[in-house]
């Protein structure tokens, strides 16, 4: 937020926040989306070892897979970066930024995520439990 406040105030416009912020969260996108094309193919042998049935992707027959892997990993980034974008540059000041984070509406946030993980985490503990059985 204080690199936000920084750019703003050197004279960035929002658009260009905006792009700035698009641009560095497809990064990591599309090396999340390469992460898990590696994964599928080192596990497809083990796939096929455990259904007993011949599963495979043959990207030197399929050379559209590639381009598409690519839309899919630039589409993921889209997706996840656009709206904290333009919440992130619509903030006015640093000031109006801090004044906020302490409202009701921050710890209701804050409450609900402790809770999240207080139920997620028995959960998990039980159903090891029961897998051990």
């Amino acid at each position: 937020m204080q690199e936000m406040g920084v750019r703003k105030v050197i004279g960035a416009g929002r658009k260009q926040l905006v792009w700035q912020l698009v641009g560095e969260a497809l990064f990591p996108a599309l090396l999340a989306t390469m992460f898990a094309l590696l994964c599928t193919v080192l596990t497809l042998p083990v796939l096929n070892q455990l259904t007993n049935r011949e599963v495979g992707i043959d990207f030197l027959q399929q050379h559209n897979l590639f381009p598409l892997f690519a839309l899919l990993g630039i589409g993921a980034g889209l997706l996840a970066s656009i709206y904290p974008a333009v919440q992130m540059t619509r903030q006015n000041s640093a000031l109006e930024y801090i004044t906020e984070n302490g409202s009701s509406r921050y710890r209701l946030r804050n409450v609900l995520v402790v809770l999240q993980f207080a139920i997620t985490i028995p959960l998990m503990v039980a159903s090891l439990v029961i897998h051990k059985q």
